[in-house]
C-alpha cells in the first residue's frame, strides 16, 4: 500500500511498450486509463485495484497476452448503456483467466461478447455495480468458470439455468438483484450459492437441498415455498447454515412443528455436522425448549444468537414452574438477577431458574456472555445448563433467564459467609471441610 497521487500518463503504453506487468493498486491514482495502455501489447498483469479511477474503459483489444486484469474498487463507468462495450475488445485475450470489476459504477447491460471471452476465464467478478437486464445466454460458453460473482446489481429475469452446468463452477452469487422464478436443478453441481434478496419463488430444488458439498447456502429474503429444513439431517458437510426469513408456506414436518414441545428437536441432526461454526433460525415460529443436544454441537460453532429462536409457546416449560416467581421460591439475588427453585413436570425435576433483571445496564450482554461461557465449559464441578429461556412474561415484558439444575446445599455465599443463629462449632466445621 502506498499513497502516490495523480493521473496515469496519456502515453504510458507508447513509452512503455514492453510493460508484462503494470499493477498500481490501492493509491490514490485519479483521471481516467490511458487509451494508450492497449500499445503495451506485452502486457500480461494489468492491476489499478483500490484508486479512484474514473470514465470510461477504452478498448484493450492489442493485448492479447493478458491474464488478469483487476479494476475493482474504483469509479470506473458512468452508469450508461455502454460502459461494458469495452469487453467486446477483451475476446482477444486468449489466456485471461481472472477479471474484477467489481465495486465500480459500471451501468448498462452485459453485453452479448461476455461468452466469447477466453475459455480459460476463472474468475469473473463484477459485484457491486449497476449492471441491469438479463444474464446473457452465452455466460455458460465460460466453461473453465470457477467463481462468478454478480451480486448487487439491477440484473433480472430468470437466472439462467447454463450457469450451473458450467463443470467447473464451484462459487455462485446472485445476490442482491431482481432475479425471479424457479432455482434452477443445475445449481445442484455447485458448493457455494448465494441467492440472498431477490425475488425468486417456488420449491428449492432436492438436488440443492441434498446436496453435501453446499456449504454455504444462502438463500433467505425470497419466496420459496418449500420446507428446507425438511433434508437438513443429510447436510453432514455444513459449516453455515442461514435460513431466516423464508416463507416456508409448504407444510413442515411434523418433527419441526409450529411452536410445540419438539420444535428444535432437529438440532439433535446437526450434531453430525462437525465444521458447523454459525447456526441462526430466527425470525422463525420455533417453540420448546432448548434440547440438551445443543450441547454437542459443533465445537467450531462460535455463534448461536441468543435470539436464536423465538419461544413464542415457552409456556411448555410454564412459570408455575416456580410458582409465578413467588418470593417464597427466591433463592438469592445477583448482581444482574434473581434466582430461584422450580418444579418441571409432576414434582420430578427441580431446577434453578436464573431470571435477570433487564432493567440492569448490561444485562442482556451478561446473558449473552453467560451463555457463550457456559457453552464452552464442562466441568464435574459446575452446574448443568438445563435450557435457555428468552420469551415474554404475563405482562408482555422481555423475559431472560437460565435453567440449571437445584443444588439443595445452598449457595456459595451462605457457605463462605456464617448465618449469625450458627453454633460456632458448625461453623468450623464447614470452613474446615471447605479448605
Amino acid at each position: 500500500m502506498n499513497q502516490i497521487q495523480g493521473s496515469l500518463p496519456w502515453d504510458l503504453g507508447i513509452t512503455l511498450p514492453n510493460l508484462s506487468v503494470f499493477e498500481v493498486g490501492i493509491n490514490s491514482f485519479t483521471g481516467s486509463i490511458p487509451v494508450s495502455m492497449s500499445n503495451a501489447t506485452k502486457l500480461r498483469r494489468l492491476g489499478l485495484a483500490g484508486n479512484k479511477f474514473t470514465g470510461k474503459v477504452p478498448p484493450l483489444n492489442k493485448l492479447h497476452d493478458l491474464q488478469l486484469l483487476n479494476f475493482h474498487g474504483n469509479g470506473l463507468g458512468t452508469g450508461e448503456a455502454d460502459d461494458l462495450s469495452f469487453l467486446y475488445s477483451l475476446t482477444n485475450a486468449t489466456n485471461l483467466y481472472a477479471l474484477a470489476l467489481s465495486n465500480n459504477n459500471f451501468g448498462g447491460l452485459l453485453p452479448e461478447s461476455i461468452g466469447n471471452l477466453s475459455t480459460n476465464l476463472g474468475e469473473l467478478i463484477l459485484s457491486n455495480n449497476e449492471i441491469a437486464g438479463i444474464i446473457p445466454n452465452g455466460m455458460g460458453n465460460l466453461i473453465n468458470l470457477k467463481l462468478l460473482d454478480l451480486s448487487n446489481n439491477n440484473f433480472t429475469g430468470n437466472i439462467l439455468a447454463d450457469i450451473g452446468k458450467v463443470q467447473n463452477l464451484q462459487k455462485l452469487d446472485l445476490s442482491s438483484n431482481m432475479f425471479y422464478g424457479d432455482i434452477p436443478l443445475s445449481f445442484g453441481n455447485l458448493t457455494e450459492l448465494r441467492l440472498i434478496q431477490n425475488n425468486l419463488s417456488g420449491t428449492i430444488p432436492s438436488e440443492v437441498v441434498s446436496l453435501l458439498s453446499l456449504l454455504y447456502p444462502y438463500i433467505f429474503c425470497n419466496d420459496l415455498t418449500d420446507s428446507l429444513l425438511m433434508e437438513i439431517e443429510i447436510l453432514k458437510n455444513l459449516e453455515e447454515r442461514d435460513v431466516s426469513e423464508y416463507m416456508l408456506a409448504s407444510e413442515i414436518p411434523s418433527t419441526l412443528g409450529t411452536g410445540e414441545a419438539d420444535d428444535l428437536s432437529f438440532l439433535y441432526s446437526l450434531t453430525n455436522a462437525t465444521n458447523l461454526y454459525a447456526l441462526a433460525l430466527s425470525n422463525n415460529n420455533f417453540g420448546g425448549l432448548l434440547p440438551e443436544s445443543i450441547g454437542n454441537l459443533s465445537t467450531n460453532l462460535g455463534n448461536i444468537l441468543a435470539d436464536i429462536v423465538k419461544f413464542q409457546k415457552l409456556q411448555k416449560l410454564d412459570l408455575s414452574a416456580t410458582d409465578g416467581f413467588s418470593p417464597s421460591n427466591k433463592v438469592c439475588v445477583g448482581s444482574f438477577g434473581s434466582v430461584y427453585k422450580g418444579v418441571l413436570g409432576e414434582g420430578k425435576n427441580v431446577v434453578a431458574v436464573k431470571v435477570l433483571n433487564l432493567q440492569r445496564l448490561g444485562a442482556s450482554k451478561n446473558f449473552l456472555t453467560e451463555c457463550e461461557t457456559l457453552r464452552h465449559m464442562k466441568h464435574q464441578n459446575l452446574l448443568k445448563v438445563l435450557t435457555a429461556w428468552s420469551s415474554v412474561d404475563y405482562h408482555g415484558n422481555d423475559l431472560k433467564a437460565l435453567v440449571y439444575e437445584f443444588m439443595a446445599n445452598g449457595s456459595l455465599e451462605d457457605w463462605l459467609h456464617a448465618n449469625e443463629n450458627e453454633d460456632e462449632a458448625h461453623i468450623y466445621s464447614r470452613n474446615l471441610n471447605l479448605v
